[in-house]
């Protein structure tokens, strides 16, 4: 790594290798290097971001940033997750819960996901509008799935 610091897979794996030593501060700093050389590299951000958030440091700039990160790339999975986490920890519950949502349903875990939203809309935590959105959230995952999730009995829910 001292002799090539600015290779983005030296510098990725060696902030791993910081990170599972416990010395975190110097894996953070090792992202931050390779970042300002090659600022727009998701792949290092994500790492970053991820380290940042487990540890609660940076939080609000680093849900910030991942969020514009999952913003173009819907369908990862593993950002969503850690999005989730991000916002519980800063304590955007609802936010928290729509990632959450995302996350199950790019798994394919449709029961989960209604799970969430079902968990949600008995929390005292989200207003009226929130639980009103969460809603039609679960009725947009009923509805797009192919075929249907329509229900068996009782009314239908989708046109």
């Amino acid at each position: 790594y001292l002799e090539n610091k600015f290779n983005v897979y030296i510098a990725s794996l060696m902030s791993d290798i910081l990170w599972a030593n416990d010395e975190k501060n110097q894996a953070r700093k090792v992202l931050e290097n390779i970042l300002e050389v090659y600022p727009d590299n998701n792949a290092i951000s994500f790492q970053l971001i991820k380290h940042n958030i487990k540890d609660s440091k940076a939080l609000v700039e680093s849900v910030k940033k991942l969020d514009s990160i999952v913003k173009k790339n819907k369908n990862n999975p593993k950002a969503y997750k850690l999005l989730a986490e991000g916002y519980e920890k800063i304590d955007e519950k609802y936010y928290a819960r729509l990632a959450l949502i995302n996350f199950y349903n790019l798994k394919g875990n449709i029961p989960m996901a209604f799970t969430v939203i079902d968990d949600s809309l008995k929390s005292d935590d989200l207003s009226e509008f929130q639980k009103d959105n969460l809603k039609s959230i679960k009725n947009r995952i009923l509805c797009d799935g192919n075929p249907p999730l329509q229900p068996i009995f009782g009314d239908k829910t989708c046109s």
